[in-house]
């Protein structure tokens, strides 16, 4: 893929129509995915007046009366067939009067876009804010798009010649039709969404009106291909395979239809001047009854081929005729009538299906109102939808025509735009998630809990905390950052007990914390808690060592090792609390340990946690911060020692890339999925810089950021092994000697089941898993059953052939699951790699092993399913972090001394709420606003918008929930919240804090979506609590917000309007 261009950094998206006559604008946000919020800046006749010099524009986009005729002065009109004509003659023999007429053209064009930028109160110095969509005709070679639209943009000052070519991108209107119809927020009632999908082509039958009672008949046969780009909720786009057409007049329908009922009514040669009157009469009752008729049965497709096959004329008296001819009216029906009709539409249309190779085809019928500003006849098109059905019903020996097969709809200029809408939408979206990010200038912070201001660390303490193990270490560094001196975890714990996490908590189910009873009196004694906020009473020093004693004592191995002692709770306020103390009893170990030389210099504080420990017992790194700033380990904002949190799959990926020297591209994706015992954790990675990328001296390496992780439990793969084991032993019973008591008897029951599940797994565990194991490939070890002499012996290969290989399929199927499951990873479209770590085998041999099989199973398991992600098992031992090593730079040393990079928003976003009373008088009111439920009084809201993100603002994984109240002023059921999210266009917003307030009028905000908000359930004086959030979808570069009364669901209704993405590219910041 080459590089792509960052369509982001014009803020505004323009799409353009080019009819017969007129010329269409529409205008957007660039970030706005909102179809149903497109501004369109109305329709203009194409024709420009000069003076007789033309060097003078007298008027534009109309012609005024007065002008007409008007001897000084020169009219250009009608471009759509000038550029046509100009196209089609050689440019070499171009004239004056040609020249000008291209300048005629691109001086409308400049002319519009000023018109178009101020009514939008657009105050812009260039066009450089622009980019443009441009809709051409189908019927048009596609070479005039460069030869003479991109040109009359650059004339025109629109563009210049060194512009990217996506600036200015072009598309059919049959595909902006196509791409409108399946685009679920905009489309009609009855659009062909569904005929997009499965084996099947679309005939697309365009009826345009040319002049009265003339309409052109364009038939394009269309195959229903993937996206032009590779996004995962991309729509379909079309590729013509054949096309052909054909007019239709409105006499030659009458004729036809005069002389079918002539020959059947009077079979005679001459008839008189009577019958000639019951001609027309019957006649005209004919022609005028097929509008009541289709439009009957467009209500009711099930009953559309049944009725239009049925007689529908039931009275003939008035016409007085004979019986013959009152039996040949009563039985025909409209088919019979489409088929005297249909002779040159059956024909044409059968020849553009004879070669069609799918196997069904579904027409969509289009009343084309977009090319000429013209309303189709009722009548002419309703005659025309009946011979569409006529003729795909009589062709049904060529291809199969499915159920409720025809679609009918009328295309305006709005909806030609809103279709050029989606694919500009589409293109934009793929610069999104492809381009480079924008990576913000760095600016030194005023305040940090994480960045040396002006200043660099001296030394680094790493505290990294796992389940089984909690590890701490001291680098001092020089001042270009390299490590000089380590002080190793030993020196810390020698004489002095530091137990793991793992010892104290349960995870099976609920997050347990099973500890001395004596840690229930420590809490209360120094701890206070308020709605699950863990304090400390007194955080004096005296009072932070005193509690670390007494916490010493209760997690000491010999006072825990007394069961008797021990309670299990799962409480919060204890589950906290025991985290917290774990806290200030490392801080007191080092500060122990340190010199005050060691202490008193600059350092920062790299806290790594394991995932599922976060997770589980902490909740966020923000808790996890909070509750280090409790402990004192690190002060908020203290300008001697900083704080990073990270958790043990963040700092893979670098040393996964220096281990295969591997290069991965800007904007790639990496799954990183950490195989342990009961759980797999997935973290889905993005490069954000290479080594082509760098613009900064101080980046040595690539980076990357976590856009996603997820933590997947399953069945403990310890006792799958077990499990299998055993249910093989039961089906080859050959591998067990049975002691005298179990000869003839049945040993599998539950007791020896169990038993040897204990037996076995302590065994694999010391003989196979283990890092100590000396065990060869086929040794064998022996398991015997404690309550007899039962016997088994097996092998190496035979364990890993019978039960860890089903165990390694599993594995295999749930981690590939993750790829193409769309609540994962599936939606993402440029994941290159998945590397896979095993946790829960410390075998250097065995490693190898279950790293080649594994390997295997993926390529065979995802050759199968056509899966492009490269999957690879990495049999070596790689470190979680990067570990500290003498003499080489320090990983974490760029971070602390300006920052690592994170996402942050790309826009302005704010929203703005109305009060409606219901009712017949629809009385709107200003709604009484509280950011707090505590506050004492409302905010009127007249005309106010409140901000919600700003430019620069850092954005989470989890995104962000913003709660605001709306007090209930009246009794009224009908009393509902209007709530607008919207684009603040003001530069002045850029300054605002959260708590400030703008003032909204028409030239401050750029809608995204209403959301509608009713308070039935709530009376006068009440405060409606309301939730707006955000959710980052990285997979589409995107960010969702959703707007919902708190305590309620946000349904994906397509018919609700209770959430809406907007385009947000990723941007980056340094904290």
């Amino acid at each position: 893929m080459g590089e792509i261009y960052n369509l982001h950094q014009h803020s505004r998206c323009v799409t353009i129509y080019l009819g017969k006559t007129h010329i269409t604008f529409g205008i957007n946000f660039t970030s706005n995915r909102a179809f149903k919020n497109t501004s369109y800046e109305g329709t203009n006749e194409t024709s420009i007046i000069y003076d007789q010099s033309k060097s003078k524009i007298l008027y534009w986009g109309g012609i005024l009366p007065f002008y007409l005729g008007q001897p000084d002065t020169i009219i250009v009109e009608n471009f759509y067939d000038k550029i046509y004509y100009l196209f089609k003659k050689d440019s070499d023999t171009w004239d004056e009067e040609d020249q000008f007429t291209l300048k005629a053209i691109s001086d409308f064009m400049l002319l519009k876009a000023k018109n178009m930028t101020e009514d939008n109160a657009m105050s812009v110095e260039s066009f450089d804010v622009l980019h443009y969509v441009f809709v051409v005709p189908s019927e048009w070679e596609t070479e005039i798009q460069e030869k003479m639209i991109r040109p009359i943009f650059i004339q025109s000052g629109l563009l210049s010649r060194d512009d990217h070519p996506d600036r200015l991108i072009f598309l059919s209107d049959l595909e902006s039709i196509f791409y409108y119809t399946q685009n679920s927020t905009i489309a009609i009632k009855r659009g062909p969404t569904k005929l997009f999908m499965g084996r099947q082509n679309i005939l697309m039958v365009r009826l345009t009106p040319v002049y009265n009672n003339v309409v052109s008949v364009a038939l394009d046969l269309i195959e229903a291909q993937r996206s032009l780009f590779g996004l995962s909720e991309s729509v379909f786009f079309p590729r013509v395979m054949q096309s052909d057409g054909l007019l239709v007049k409105t006499d030659d329908l009458i004729t036809r239809l005069k002389e079918y009922l002539v020959k059947n009514l009077f079979p005679q040669k001459n008839y008189n001047a009577n019958e000639h009157n019951v001609v027309d009469i019957v006649l005209n009752y004919i022609y005028n009854r097929i509008e009541h008729i289709m439009d009957e049965y467009n209500e009711d497709e099930s009953k559309r081929y049944i009725g239009l096959n049925v007689p529908f004329i039931k009275d003939t008296d008035e016409w007085e005729l004979n019986e013959l001819q009152t039996e040949f009216l009563k039985t025909i029906s409209i088919f019979d009538l489409c088929a005297e009709l249909s002779e040159g539409i059956l024909e044409t249309i059968k020849n553009l299906l004879v070669n069609n190779v799918k196997e069904k085809c579904s027409c969509f019928l289009i009343a084309n109102e977009y090319t000429n500003q013209k309303h189709l006849d009722p009548l002419l098109f309703s005659w025309l939808q009946a011979i569409l059905e006529y003729t795909t019903f009589s062709l049904s020996y060529i291809i199969t025509v499915p159920e409720n097969k025809s679609e009918i709809a009328i295309f305006d200029t709005d909806q030609i735009l809103k279709g050029a809408g989606v694919y500009a939408f589409e293109v934009i979206q793929n610069a999104d998630i492809y381009a480079s990010p924008c990576i913000l200038p760095y600016e030194v912070p005023t305040s940090s809990s994480s960045v040396f201001i002006n200043a660099a660390p001296n030394a680094l303490i790493h505290i990294d905390i796992l389940f089984d193990s909690t590890l701490i270490s001291y680098s001092s560094l020089t001042d270009d950052g390299v490590i000089d001196d380590i002080i190793e975890h030993s020196y810390f714990t020698k004489n002095i007990g530091l137990p793991p996490l793992g010892l104290f908590y349960n995870f099976r189910k609920a997050v347990t914390l099973n500890i001395d009873k004596q840690f229930i009196s420590i809490t209360e004694k120094y701890l206070s808690n308020d709605l699950n906020c863990i304090a400390l009473h007194e955080p004096s020093a005296k009072k932070l060592k005193e509690m670390s004693l007494e916490f010493e004592a209760v997690i000491n191995t010999s006072t825990f090792a007394s069961k008797e002692n021990v309670i299990s709770t799962q409480q919060n306020k204890y589950i906290l609390s025991f985290l917290l103390m774990y806290f200030v009893y490392i801080d007191n170990i080092i500060s122990s340990k340190l010199s005050n030389e060691k202490k008193n210099v600059n350092i920062g504080y790299v806290i790594s946690i394991e995932k599922k420990l976060l997770d589980t017992v902490i909740g966020t790194k923000e808790n996890l911060k909070q509750m280090i700033f409790e402990s004192g380990m690190v002060k908020k904002n203290e300008s001697s020692k900083k704080l990073k949190i990270i958790t043990q799959a963040e700092g893979v990926l670098a040393n996964i890339q220096r281990s295969l020297k591997l290069e991965l591209p800007i904007k790639s994706c990496v799954v990183l999925v950490k195989i342990h015992p009961d759980y797999l954790l997935f973290t889905l990675n993005q490069i954000i810089v290479t080594a082509s990328s760098k613009n900064q001296e101080e980046e040595e390496e690539e980076e990357s950021i976590v856009l996603q992780d997820e933590v997947i439990s399953i069945q403990n793969i310890y006792e799958s092994i077990c499990l299998n084991m055993w249910n093989h032993l039961i089906d080859n019973p050959q591998f067990i000697q049975r002691c005298d008591v179990h000869t003839g008897v049945n040993l599998f029951s539950l007791e020896p089941k169990k038993e040897f599940s204990n037996i076995f797994k302590s065994q694999i565990l010391h003989h196979i898993f283990s890092r100590d194991s000396d065990l060869q490939h086929e040794e064998k070890i022996r398991i015997q059953l404690t309550s007899c002499t039962c016997e088994m012996y097996l092998s190496i290969s035979d364990i890993i052939n019978i039960a860890i290989e089903p165990v390694l399929d599993d594995l295999v199927a749930c981690i590939s699951g993750t790829l193409i499951n769309t609540a994962l990873f599936g939606k993402y479209t440029n994941i290159l790699y998945l590397f896979g770590l095993l946790y829960f085998n410390h075998n250097p041999q065995l490693q190898i092993i279950l790293g080649t099989l594994l390997n295997e199973k993926f390529e065979d398991f995802n050759g199968e399913r056509e899966m492009e992600t490269s999957c690879l098992i990495l049999p070596e031992f790689i470190k979680d972090i990067p570990q500290p090593v003498i003499h080489q730079p320090a990983v974490m040393y760029r971070g602390f001394k300006r920052g690592d990079l994170h996402r942050v928003c790309c826009e302005n976003y704010a929203f703005y709420m109305r009060q409606n009373m219901g009712g017949d008088t629809a009385q709107v009111i200003n709604p009484l606003y509280k950011s707090k439920k505590t506050d004492s009084d409302g905010i009127e809201c007249e005309n106010l918008g409140i901000p919600l993100l700003k430019k620069g603002d850092r954005i989470s994984s989890a995104g962000k929930d913003t709660i605001i109240y709306v007090t209930k002023q009246t009794d009224s059921i009908e009393e509902h919240v209007t709530l607008a999210i919207v684009f603040p266009t003001s530069e002045l917003f850029d300054g605002f804090r959260p708590d400030e307030r703008i003032v909204k009028n028409e030239t401050l905000f750029e809608v995204i979506e209403y959301f509608y908000l009713d308070f039935e359930g709530f009376g006068k004086g009440s405060d409606l609590p309301i939730m707006i959030s955000m959710r980052p979808k990285e997979y589409s570069s995107s960010l969702e917000f959703s707007v919902r009364i708190l305590g309620q669901d946000v349904e994906n209704n397509e018919e609700e309007s209770n959430y809406v993405r907007v385009g947000d590219p990723m941007t980056l910041k340094r904290f």
